[in-house]
């Protein structure tokens, strides 16, 4: 991307102009239809994420302890850390900082993370007391000879992107694969990636990671986009049943990866919305440089970051992806996107469904988690990353409770 094309992009995003989609669609009672018109604000351009969202929920009727995890920037570096809370929200505790975490759904004492600067994730059985890294054989092949197949090059790192984890089974993982090939210069003490390769397709993992074969050739890594980090979905009820993102679309399958076939309505979620007040920007340009071609935005196209099966129903699906929160009530074939706090463009950033309590649909946003009681009509907040930060504890208004970090 050219200085001028940069300069589009960020006068866009500084303007927070409102993005929106247009087209028809059905009728949705708890939302907007896939095609209705929908105006969006910008992406933030100024303002530090929490990211915080819900990892596990675990225990009895009586007592159930919510972990969540969100970050705080230190040092110039990401830093996620864990918290936890035993009375519904209401005070939190802090659990130390961790990586990024992905739990079993299944098992929740089963956890995958990421440390800080990994491109591989290491494994705890036992609910992080113990971690073990898993061996990371690819096709019968050491990552390194992996890595060496993939790039032509003596030497070049694997880096992990976990997709998704099976509902039942808490040690098979799905995953997406990169190598990297790092400039022998160094900036700053840290080396200069030279050149990232994307390895097709999606893989599985049927012992927390140690052996690897690949699961599908249609779904995972379908194109360059080193970024894009690709998701899947497997139903608790019915694990054959699952969605992921192909090159063309949405995709499902009913035979556990088999054969795939496109979802309902796929246009309408495939559809890239315009953004407001850019036309009358490039015409601008143009009048200076009428050869001026306006780029594409990456960040407009439809990017799925999530896909969660209900506990209780292959039915009920949800998409997170970067223009929010879909839910489907049939399986697919028709599509409703929830309104979910603020119609901000990459607002949302992760979902978990309460496995003892399905209609309790706990969404991830920048700054807040928001909880539905209702499945997803209906959203309050429930966690707010701007409390004091000098306490990890705060009570239902953002109030520290005065419990020591």
């Amino acid at each position: 991307m050219g200085r001028t094309e940069k300069l589009i992009v960020l006068m866009l995003i500084t303007m927070n102009c409102a993005l929106f989609a247009s087209s028809k669609g059905g009728t949705c009672e708890c939302g907007a239809d896939p095609g209705e018109r929908i105006h969006y604000l910008g992406p933030f351009a100024d303002v530090t994420f929490h990211d915080p969202s819900v990892v596990s929920i675990t225990g009895g009727p009586s007592r159930r302890i919510i972990r969540i995890q969100e970050s705080e920037m230190t040092a110039g570096e990401v830093t996620p850390f864990l918290l936890e809370s035993s009375d519904n929200g209401s005070t939190w505790t802090a659990r130390g900082k961790w990586g990024w975490t992905s739990a079993s759904p299944s098992d929740p004492r089963f956890i995958y993370t990421y440390s800080s600067g990994c491109q591989l994730f290491s494994t705890s059985s036992d609910g992080g007391h113990h971690w073990r890294t898993p061996a990371y054989t690819v096709d019968s092949r050491p990552k390194e000879d992996f890595c060496r197949m993939v790039t032509g090059r003596p030497v070049a790192e694997l880096e992990v992107g976990i997709a998704g984890i099976h509902p039942r089974e808490p040690a098979t993982v799905y995953a997406v694969f990169w190598a990297t090939v790092y400039s022998p210069r160094a900036h700053a003490g840290y080396a200069e990636v030279e050149k990232t390769y994307s390895v097709p397709g999606m893989y599985v993992s049927r012992d927390a990671g140690d052996h690897w074969t690949l699961f599908s050739e249609t779904v995972g890594n379908v194109s360059d986009d080193a970024d894009a980090k690709p998701s899947i979905g497997v139903s608790p009820s019915n694990p054959d049943f699952m969605m992921a993102q192909s090159a063309a679309g949405i995709v499902r399958t009913n035979d556990g990866g088999k054969h795939w076939s496109a979802v309902g309505q796929q246009l309408e979620l495939n559809r890239v919305p315009e953004l407001a007040g850019r036309a009358e920007l490039v015409a601008q340009i143009q009048k200076k440089d009428p050869k001026f071609v306006p780029p594409e935005l990456e960040f407009l196209k439809l990017h799925v970051t999530g896909i969660v099966f209900s506990p209780s129903s292959s039915s009920n699906v949800f998409l997170v992806t970067n223009k929010g929160v879909y839910r489907t009530e049939d399986a697919g074939d028709t599509w409703c996107l929830l309104r979910v706090g603020e119609r901000r463009i990459s607002e949302v950033s992760g979902l978990l469904v309460d496995p003892q309590n399905p209609s309790r649909i706990f969404v991830g946003t920048h700054q807040k988690i928001m909880v539905s009681d209702d499945g997803g009509c209906h959203f309050r907040p429930f966690f707010d990353s701007r409390r004091p930060r000098g306490n990890r504890n705060q009570d239902l208004a953002g109030r520290p409770t005065g419990a020591r970090r």
